[in-house]
């Protein structure tokens, strides 16, 4: 589960399998992040993390290290205050991480 916060960042929780999570983990995001897409963006079998962010113009893309932690975030502009984002699967494959893949609604 990830869910945003006022202070430019998500706080994530992992689940530990038995329907609990463990220990909650905070990264930072761009600024007013108003929404959160999951997906295997790099295709290494994890999934990563991109927010819209719509105080700074861009999204934010946060890589999974595979080991409960992102890389910190790449952001990418946007012509206008993104509000919305969304991550999709095509024939069972997750769509690569491309700003031009990664459909924006502005």
């Amino acid at each position: 589960m990830a869910l945003v916060s006022s202070d430019n960042t998500i706080s994530i929780l992992f689940g530990v399998g038995d329907g609990t999570p463990k220990p909650q983990a905070t990264v930072s995001t761009g600024k007013h992040t108003v929404a959160i897409a999951v997906a295997d963006f790099d295709g290494d079998g994890n999934m990563d993390l991109a927010t819209a962010n719509q105080a700074d113009n861009t999204i934010s893309v946060l890589l999974s290290d595979g080991k409960g932690a992102f890389v910190s975030q790449t952001p990418v502009p946007t012509n206008d205050a993104p509000y919305y984002i969304e991550s999709g699967y095509a024939n069972n494959v997750s769509v690569r991480f491309s700003p031009c893949v990664l459909r924006l609604c502005e």
